[in-house]
């Protein structure tokens, strides 16, 4: 499950990466920025897998975070109205019944 200390991981990895890689570029060591890099690519990927947009606003990335983790509270939600759908077509159901046996009975 997505949770905002989950992405919040992700951003901070991504952030304590990008002061590195620039100080590597201008050492000129390749290797190493080579290294940073694949890992780098390895964040972005986590980022994509949650969703999140990475922003350079700390305060907005905060508020895009919060809102990505708010559709994860409607799952539970959606089982309380299947609960109350499921409970009206039993109720349903057992009405038609009812009916059937009355034009039954009717008829006989």
């Amino acid at each position: 499950m997505v949770t905002l200390q989950n992405c919040l991981q992700v951003l901070e990895c991504q952030q304590s990466q990008q002061g590195p890689l620039e100080e590597l570029h201008k050492e000129h060591d390749t290797g190493q920025v080579h290294d940073l890099e694949t890992k780098m690519k390895w964040t972005t990927w986590l980022s994509k897998m949650y969703c999140v947009m990475m922003c350079s606003n700390a305060c907005l990335q905060l508020e895009t975070l919060k809102h990505k983790e708010k559709p994860w509270v409607q799952p539970h939600q959606w089982e309380k109205c299947s609960a109350t759908w499921w409970r009206m077509q039993q109720t349903q159901y057992k009405q038609h019944q009812n009916l059937h046996k009355i034009k039954v009975a009717e008829v006989e």
